[in-house]
């Protein structure tokens, strides 16, 4: 990597002052990572929380940034996916001297793929356990011999169970770009995003436990119904304009159009099952009372201190 834009130009990592990190496509490949979470083990001060919440350095993040715009198209209970994304960036500290309010912990800024004035083509079939199979592919290159133009086109679908019950995640995304060379130092990007996720059964609400933090069910039971789903079908629009002044004088400016739309329908049941079935035909059986003693109850107990 010879350039970020974590600082609003285009810059040498080696001269940027603030504390970031940079996880390349290379590592993003290397890791089979499916999307953001599977890269937050690899960033300091990160701890993941549900869905594509994170702690940053102590504090919940809320600064998500796409080529350095505002704005996070996955909503509600999805998560970002890593395809047509080329880098993703992790300031460390404060960012409202650059960023306005934000997140005092940093922010996380996805740089997408931008087309490019050289032939390129790829193709990558996915297969893993728990039933997981996709595809995706992407071609770009100029559209006129004199490189004024260039295009970039891509393509993923991917779908695979989970080990819990009733669960299932299925993603697609289509992905377009232009680039516009106006001036051998100045160029305008204009791209274009759909995406769509569907996530069955989805919701994250635990496992019952006694009041001694024993599970009273197996690792794959699911409080979900099996009619619960998540769905999340969006399209962004973003253009942004990049020109050199002079050797010491860059400009860039940009505009994004995010447009998510999101879908459920969970149940929240009001009491619990007297049963809860296990993956196997094997059932464990559980009494109302009990269950609803422990429901009660804290999972953990609180410590007492004593001073003298």
């Amino acid at each position: 990597m010879t350039d970020t834009e974590i600082g609003r130009v285009d810059a040498d990592p080696m001269n940027v002052p603030q504390s970031f990190q940079v996880i390349t496509a290379d590592l993003i490949q290397d890791q089979g990572a499916r999307d953001i979470t599977d890269l937050y083990r690899n960033v300091a001060g990160v701890s993941e929380n549900q869905y594509a919440t994170v702690t940053y350095r102590g504090f919940r993040q809320d600064g998500i940034f796409y080529d350095g715009l505002r704005g996070d198209p996955f909503q509600s209970f999805s998560v970002p996916s890593l395809f047509g994304v080329e880098r993703v960036e992790f300031l460390k500290g404060p960012i409202g001297m650059l960023y306005g309010a934000s997140a005092p912990g940093g922010m996380i800024n996805y740089v997408t793929k931008k087309p490019s004035n050289q032939f390129q083509a790829s193709f990558r079939a996915i297969a893993g356990n728990y039933d997981r199979l996709g595809a995706s592919g992407e071609i770009t290159g100029p559209l006129d011999r004199k490189g004024v133009i260039a295009a970039r086109v891509g393509g993923f679908y991917e779908t695979y169970d989970t080990i819990q019950r009733f669960t299932k995640k299925e993603a697609t995304m289509l992905d377009g770009g232009i680039t516009l060379h106006l001036a051998p130092d100045a160029k305008l990007v204009t791209q274009v995003t759909h995406f769509r996720q569907n996530l069955p059964g989805n919701r994250l609400r635990g496992i019952p436990t006694t009041s001694s933090g024993e599970f009273l069910a197996p690792r794959d039971w699911n409080h979900n119904e099996a009619t619960d789903f998540t769905k999340l079908n969006g399209t962004v629009v973003q253009s942004r304009f990049d020109g050199k002044l002079s050797e010491a004088v860059s400009l860039c400016g940009g505009s994004g159009f995010p447009r998510p739309r999101s879908a459920g329908s969970t149940r929240m049941p009001m009491a619990w099952r007297t049963r809860c079935r296990a993956s196997s035909a094997a059932s464990i059986a559980i009494s109302r009372g009990s269950l609803s003693r422990a429901m009660r109850q804290p999972v953990f107990r609180p410590v007492r201190s004593s001073t003298a």
